[in-house]
């Protein structure tokens, strides 16, 4: 993780670097200010399905994202897409996510996806549930489709439920996204699908926000990170 000057270093640095295009365009917007509220801010919730979960091997197969802007979920905003492979699914990562090789075999290139995610993402805060995942599989897309990494402002609604429920949890599996959803009575939605898990996710995360003290004037800086 990086703090917020890091993060800017970084960004500069990758600025020089990153071809024109949709990667480029996302570095060169500013980051959210640090005083920003939490109210106020816009959100992108994030969840991938994969290949597997060796990030050096592994390829993403769906995108699943929906916006979140002054702590309400915009549903009409809600998108999946489908991510064309360069190689087989392994039949134990199919069963898990039930995305077989021929429904892989109509997805998009990864850059179509990728150019349309970024542009989205700018100025925003990425929400993902374990965002180190989710941001390390975008940065190595980034870096397969356009040459070039990225650096990400992201709220990790898994570290969030870690500090607020420290003294209550006693395993790292009561910490999978269902398990957290649950512990607020929040839908139940059918698990490994990139879409209904990004909007798990935001429902998690304006279920913690709602716990705050007070969420409408609390300071991004109180919650996010910079990734990778």
């Amino acid at each position: 993780m990086l703090n917020r000057f890091l993060a800017q270093r970084k960004l500069k640095k990758l600025l020089n670097a990153a071809p024109s295009g949709a990667l480029k365009d996302y570095l060169n917007t500013p980051l959210p200010s640090q005083n920003q509220s939490v109210f106020e801010t816009n959100y992108l919730a994030l969840d991938f399905e994969t290949t597997g979960f060796d990030l050096i091997k592994d390829e993403i197969l769906s995108f699943g994202y929906v916006q979140v802007s002054h702590l309400s979920i915009d549903l009409k905003t809600a998108v999946h897409r489908l991510v064309k492979p360069d190689q087989s699914i392994p039949e134990n990562s199919a069963i898990v996510h039930h995305i077989l090789d021929d429904t892989s075999m109509q997805g998009m290139q990864l850059k179509t996806v990728l150019d349309e995610f970024l542009q989205l993402l700018k100025g925003k805060v990425l929400i993902a549930h374990y965002a180190a995942a989710e941001s390390s599989y975008l940065n190595k897309a980034c870096q397969q489709v356009y040459g070039c990494g990225i650096v990400i402002p992201v709220a990790d609604t898994l570290m969030i439920e870690r500090r607020r429920s420290r003294r209550n949890i006693t395993s790292g599996q009561q910490l999978k996204l269902h398990q957290c959803c649950r512990r607020y009575n929040l839908p139940k939605y059918k698990l490994h699908d990139a879409l209904n898990d990004a909007i798990s996710c935001a429902e998690l995360f304006l279920a913690q926000t709602a716990y705050w003290k007070n969420p409408y004037t609390a300071r991004i800086s109180q919650l996010i990170n910079y990734l990778p």
